[in-house]
């Protein structure tokens, strides 16, 4: 999985730092083959199998998400399955269903004609269609229908000016879903009176099923995008049209259908990485502890007081997942993983710290995400020193330069972010 294996484990480096890499990567490998989306979508089929699901009739699929096409592909390769539309990084077709590529974190140009043909498609089924939904984070990004008054342009303007503030993704989907009409619950209200089942791959740490992807297809969160918008001093930021329809989504409120039949099964999450990686740990004979909740935060506050704790935890190491946020400060590359890392580098004394995006890019960054042992500390100096990366937020920079970058291209799954510590 590790491009740059060899890499990380050159002849450069001494035997223990060695060792203790290749441990690292081996527990990092076993978190991600263990969230892989075609069996997630697997076990999430098996529990609907009990409500006839795919049983006889043909279904409806919708894919949506980053690993959109490999839970679409595990869907058609056991169900009776009727073409819809699966949005993901590629165009063409898989089977009878319609790939239509998308962008992330920001939208192509055609992705509100798109949003404008799925909820043409929803509107045209009865009380007699099921729907399976697979869905993944990335799709806020991918799917979108513009509220009255506004154009892609402004949800395009929004998004990054979320996501430069520091935001974390609740706060920018709180935003995001009034300003689209598939969001928040738009599509379920769309789909019925179908039938629909849910199965979620999970990118949004110790939060419910309707953050992720800003939940087309599950009631909403209670939330005030306008709280967010003061908190971070946007309002000077965004154009008179948003700020006209976050005011008045202020005074609306979704309103369920009335004989509304909705499943959903998350089907896996940050924590069963997290849960496997430590599974991994045990047979390999080592004791790692869990951090009693995921990391969130700015990211160079975040790697801090992970390697404080994770120092002082006992046991041979200390695992957490989670999400941290990046405020832009500088114009350099790299992305949350690096940025937690780097930071926590300013302080470490020993041992190896990592983090990784499970999705296998990490920000503006080709990496997904950087490890730290006694190997790169020996190479700070006065020229070479931290600091003045984490303050152009160019973690991508520092860790090309000292070769220990996690290079694992798009993994094909994503649940957000992981954190490890080895003694």
């Amino acid at each position: 999985m590790f491009r740059n294996r060899e890499q990380l484990l050159s002849a450069g480096v001494t035997e223990q730092v060695r060792e203790r890499r290749e441990l690292a990567l081996a527990l990092l490998e076993a978190a991600i083959k263990s969230v892989d989306p075609a069996r997630c979508t697997r076990d999430g089929l098996k529990y609907f199998s009990d409500m006839g699901l795919g049983c006889e009739a043909p279904l409806w699929v919708v894919a949506l998400g980053k690993v959109s096409h490999a839970m679409a592909a595990q869907a058609l390769s056991q169900l009776n399955v009727k073409g819809v539309i699966v949005h993901c990084f590629d165009s063409g077709h898989l089977g009878p269903l319609r790939l239509e590529r998308c962008g992330h974190p920001l939208p192509v140009p055609e992705a509100a004609a798109q949003g404008e043909r799925m909820l043409d498609f929803a509107g045209s089924l009865g009380s007699e269609d099921d729907v399976l939904v697979l869905l993944s984070g990335g799709a806020s990004a991918m799917l979108e229908a513009p509220a009255e008054g506004l154009a892609l342009r402004d949800l395009r303007d929004t998004t990054s000016a979320l996501l430069a503030c520091g935001a974390d993704i609740r706060e920018v989907n709180t935003v995001r879903r009034c300003l689209s009409r598939t969001k928040g619950g738009g599509l379920l209200t769309a789909l019925h009176p179908a039938r629909v089942f849910n199965i979620i791959l999970s990118d949004v740490p110790g939060k419910p099923p309707s953050v992720v992807s800003s939940g087309p297809t599950l009631p909403p969160l209670p939330g005030r995008a306008a709280v967010v918008i003061e908190r971070y001093g946007l309002r000077s930021k965004l154009s008179s049209s948003v700020l006209e329809v976050i005011g008045r989504h202020s005074e609306e409120s979704w309103s369920e259908p009335e004989g509304l039949r909705l499943h959903t099964r998350v089907a896996a999450d940050n924590g069963s990485a997290v849960d496997a990686l430590i599974a991994r740990g045990v047979e390999l004979g080592l004791d790692l502890k869990k951090a009693p909740r995921g990391v969130e935060g700015e990211a160079r506050d975040a790697g801090l007081a992970f390697q404080r704790v994770a120092l002082a935890a006992g046991g041979d190491g200390y695992v957490s997942g989670g999400e941290c946020t990046v405020t832009l400060r500088g114009s350099g590359r790299g992305g949350r993983a690096q940025e937690f890392v780097l930071s926590a580098a300013t302080a470490m004394a020993h041992g190896l710290i990592a983090a990784l995006g499970t999705d296998g890019i990490d920000g503006t960054s080709d990496a997904a995400g950087a490890l730290v042992d006694e190997q790169v500390r020996a190479a700070f100096s006065s020229k070479f020193a931290p600091h003045s990366y984490l303050d152009h937020n160019d973690s991508d920079a520092f860790f090309a330069r000292v070769g220990t970058q996690l290079m694992t291209g798009r993994t094909g799954t994503n649940v957000s972010d992981l954190y490890l510590y080895l003694r």
